[in-house]
């Protein structure tokens, strides 16, 4: 995310006093949290106070403090694994996400999609909750932890997801949650495997994406030769599984 420069710190001064009925605690107020929804909406005082006051209205509609309070029903695990266990050369967390696992299809046909939701936004709170421990565990000499880094493997990403429109709402709605609820916490991600029916995803994808958003992501087809390289130059190979370049 980079530092906060001085002209920055007024806004956030400017900023914090707008919101700061939001503000419960010490995250929430600190700087490097109400930087995110500044840049978000390019240091414009308005639309970042009426985003992240929808954003705390959808918290409480949604119930997403309760979201990592025990765990989830096993259907999703078993349907969506992801895995955010290692971290990147810089000390951020590794999001890795075996697209073609993901049969939102499935979770369609069985009328789970609320609940598909819900598991989503679990999964960002957890990179949330994720970044705070590595930016906790961080020397004082180094860079505030406030991003993280996401691998997402497609290969064998099945025609089967974007025959169903159902389906593809869903995940547009995974992109648009992020860009709505989770602004510049992405420091960059790598798409791995690529097919000709992930173009059709993406496509659809761009329009939600903030252009912000769309050039930290890198795109690579199905030579390992290609992506290989790219991925372990930014996270070591004993960091994440073999799929994403481990």
């Amino acid at each position: 995310m980079g530092s906060i420069t001085e002209e920055e710190g007024q806004k956030i001064i400017e900023f914090r006093s707008k919101v700061e009925d939001l503000l419960q605690d010490e995250y929430t107020k600190s700087d490097l949290y109400l930087i995110r929804w500044l840049r978000a909406r390019d240091y414009k005082l308005e639309a970042a106070e009426t985003m992240i006051r929808n954003h705390f209205k959808w918290r409480v509609e949604k119930k997403i403090d309760a979201l990592l309070v025990g765990s989830p029903d096993n259907y999703f695990p078993k349907n969506f694994p992801h895995w955010l266990n290692g971290i990147d050369v810089k000390g951020r967390p590794v999001l890795c996400i075996p697209m073609a696992d993901w049969d939102v299809r499935k979770v369609v046909e069985d009328d789970r999609v609320g609940e598909f939701e819900d598991y989503v936004n679990r999964m960002y709170e957890r990179v949330m909750e994720c970044i705070q421990k590595c930016n906790e565990r961080r020397k004082p000499d180094e860079e505030p932890i406030t991003q993280y880094t996401c691998i997402v493997n497609w290969d064998q990403y099945s025609v089967r997801q974007t025959s169903n429109m159902k389906a593809v709402q869903a995940m547009l709605g995974c992109a648009s949650v992020y860009e709505t609820h989770y602004p510049e916490i992405l420091a960059q991600a790598f798409f791995i495997n690529t097919n000709s029916v992930f173009q059709i995803l993406f496509a659809l994808m761009k329009p939600i994406l903030a252009p912000k958003t769309l050039s930290k992501i890198e795109c690579y087809g199905t030579n390992r030769s290609d992506w290989e390289p790219v991925v372990r130059a930014a996270v070591e190979e004993h960091q994440i599984p073999r799929q994403f370049g481990g």
